[in-house]
């Protein structure tokens, strides 16, 4: 065989193997997506000008692109915010649970910090159940908050009665085993 036609053999198998080699590779799905949000639990004051929220929100998350998996799937994050008054600072962690439709849950952890009110910071998903099994990815989460309704307990905490505000996720990775 000469040299020209061992090369043509040679460049016509890479350009039959590349696109295979494309496809195979893991390529995350990014979704945008956003959601409403109320919360419940209680605030200890920690600090001359610091308190400290225990309790969750709930919410539902609405994708900008219909019919992904994670369209109005309902979600609970259980969490703890530090609200420095002083500083006019907060910061916030915690997990969320978010059950989607056909019955799969995903499971994720976050932290965020910022203004009063305001918050930023990064999600991660730890666990998936049914379908969405070895999720992985994340993204930016940003939270705002806009009223609260308190009232004290006999103990001298505040209680939340109703907090609301909303949660973005302006460019979440998914990618699940096999994409």
């Amino acid at each position: 065989m000469s040299w020209d036609r061992a090369s043509a053999v040679v460049f016509t198998m890479i350009l039959l193997i590349t696109p295979g080699l494309l496809w195979a590779q893991d390529v995350p799905q990014v979704i945008k997506a956003m959601g409403p949000w109320e919360a419940d639990g209680v605030a200890y004051q920690i600090g001359a000008e610091k308190t400290l929220f225990v309790g969750k929100f709930s919410g539902i998350m609405v994708l900008e692109e219909k019919g992904e998996a994670f369209d109005a799937a309902e979600f609970t994050c259980p969490s703890t915010q530090e609200v420095d008054y002083a500083a006019g600072r907060s910061k916030s962690s915690g997990y969320c649970i978010f059950d989607t439709s056909g019955a799969n849950k995903v499971f994720a952890k976050w932290h965020c910090k910022g203004a009063i009110g305001e918050c930023e910071g990064a999600m991660e998903f730890t666990a998936g159940t049914g379908g969405l099994e070895g999720i992985r990815g994340g993204g930016v989460m940003k939270i705002r908050s806009f009223f609260m309704d308190i009232s004290d307990t006999e103990e001298g905490e505040a209680m939340i009665d109703k907090a609301i505000g909303v949660v973005s996720w302006p460019e979440l990775q998914v990618e699940l085993e096999g994409d």
